[in-house]
């Protein structure tokens, strides 16, 4: 290549064995003659829209964190399983990143297919900068993520509400410009809810979509972080493994007068 220009590369291959929501992670070094040795090296991840399954409808469900992240995907930053003692009771929950300034700390659900009916209700407990001068800095907050990847607020009408306004100057290590969510301390566990309307079902129910759970800090001062546990979701579909055979069926010809004969007696104008 010419000093800056630019070539495109595809690269085709396929996964074998799979399994449900797993992730294939790639990593890619690019060097050049002109780089003195220097190797840059970038990490592709591969299935993180999930892999093929079935959908099961699920009265009532609980993401309880007590066996692994349960196929929630962390996104940027982290969210790390602790077993110091979660919400309702359990051991494991999810927790962000402490005491860090300028971080963007972001999970993902598995997909989920909402109905008009869905609600939600989220264990937390946060210790996060609280208001300064008259202004919201850090915060943590719930949205829902739609097919195009755009982000809507979800905000809790229920339990634990948000309680810092959108204020702030909008750098938070990469997450989105500043959104109202929660702030200042509370240490304990608690909950949070979202009837239908909360949840927007309005808009989103009948959609696939994924939740996403942000926790993000500017550059001064922060707190232990965001704390989250027992998301308990109602009337949803979710993916299950796949129960389909991988065995193409073969060529089959489904309609055949006017494919090969050319005789179209057989058809109709319906219309």
């Amino acid at each position: 290549l010419g000093p800056c220009a630019t070539a495109s590369v595809d690269v085709a291959f396929r996964a074998d064995n799979m399994g449900q929501n797993e992730v294939i992670e790639l990593e890619v070094d690019f060097t050049g003659d002109e780089l003195g040795g220097v190797v840059k090296t970038q990490t592709v991840r591969l299935g993180v829209l999930g892999t093929e399954g079935d959908l099961e409808n699920f009265t009532t469900t609980t993401f309880s964190y007590e066996d692994g992240h349960d196929n929630w995907q962390v996104a940027q930053g982290v969210f790390d399983r602790t077993d110091t003692g979660g919400g309702n009771g359990t051991t494991w929950f999810l927790d962000s990143s402490q005491q860090g300034g300028f971080q963007c700390n972001r999970i993902i659900s598995p997909v989920i297919g909402l109905a008009v009916d869905s609600t939600m209700e989220l264990w937390n407990n946060w210790d996060i900068e609280p208001e300064s001068g008259g202004q919201w800095y850090d915060r943590a907050n719930v949205g829902v993520i739609d097919t195009a990847g755009e982000r809507t607020l979800l905000t809790p009408d229920g339990g634990r509400l948000y309680n810092a306004d959108s204020s702030g100057p909008g750098t938070y290590g990469g997450c989105n410009e500043p959104e109202e969510g929660w702030a200042d301390v509370t240490d304990t566990w608690g909950t949070s809810s979202w009837s239908a309307g909360a949840m927007q079902t309005g808009e989103f129910g009948g959609d696939f979509v994924r939740l996403e759970v942000i926790y993000a800090t500017d550059a001064l001062e922060e707190g232990r972080g965001f704390w989250f546990d027992e998301v308990t979701l109602t009337n949803v579909d979710l993916q299950t493994n796949d129960a389909q055979t991988d065995v193409c069926k073969g060529q089959e010809l489904i309609f055949t007068d006017g494919f090969e004969s050319g005789d179209t007696s057989a058809w109709s104008n319906v219309q």
